[in-house]
């Protein structure tokens, strides 16, 4: 309903010509106007594809981050482990490109292991799993296990990573004590074995040398005193 102001006990003249003016001026519909109202509309219209395209592009740009980002994860993440397949019979051998090394006569009463990782591979992508005769390490889901010479306390070992080449070092003790002495006299066997083998290429290159002619100035010396 509209609501005509009354003013000095007579109704308010709304019509065109009266008091209160008419403040939405309308233009005139001419050409030059609806090619001005058209040009307006064509910008505001490109303006708004322009926003929509740079929100779409946007959108797009950090979804494919994303998905990146997921996909490094994704790699870098351990693979399920098939425990029914790491503890099947111990093998004495790299399955990889993963080298290594026992050692029981270093530390006698102990076995050392040392597996050769490269220096910047992450610790959280090594994991060790000891066993009394027998240890599995898996390095970035490949599967390396060794069988121990002797049975091992695998509760008190320890697995260490050298701050210099990087390389997986494992250290456990034997189970049994007699293990010691054996290691002991193992290693006393190489080292009298590396004795002989010095003193037998000792003698031979002594031997060589005494077959050896000597120098021109000493034949000429043994000539004289023939002479």
């Amino acid at each position: 309903m509209d609501v005509i102001p009354v003013v000095s006990g007579a109704a308010t003249d709304i019509s065109k010509d009266g008091g209160i003016d008419n403040q939405d001026e309308k233009l005139p519909y001419t050409p030059e106007t609806r090619r001005s109202t058209l040009r307006m509309m064509c910008r505001h219209t490109n303006t708004i594809a322009r926003s929509d395209r740079s929100r779409v592009d946007m959108y797009m740009e950090l979804a494919e981050q994303k998905e990146e980002e997921d996909a490094r994860k994704r790699s870098n993440m351990p693979k399920e482990r098939d425990y029914a397949r790491e503890h099947a019979d111990a093998l004495a051998k790299a399955r990889y490109e993963w080298a290594f090394h026992m050692d029981e006569e270093s530390k006698p009463g102990f076995v050392l292991v040392e597996v050769g990782v490269p220096k910047f591979l992450d610790s959280s992508l090594i994991h060790v799993d000891m066993h009394p005769t027998y240890v599995s390490i898996l390095i970035k889901n490949k599967l390396l296990r060794l069988r121990f010479p002797d049975e091992v306390k695998c509760d008190q070992g320890t697995a260490l990573r050298s701050k210099t080449t990087g390389s997986l070092q494992l250290t456990v003790e034997k189970v049994d004590p007699a293990s010691i002495q054996r290691a002991r006299r193992a290693r006393q066997r190489r080292q009298d074995e590396k004795d002989e083998d010095a003193k037998s290429n000792q003698a031979t290159h002594d031997a060589a040398a005494a077959r050896r002619p000597g120098t021109i100035q000493d034949q000429v010396s043994t000539i004289m005193i023939i002479c």
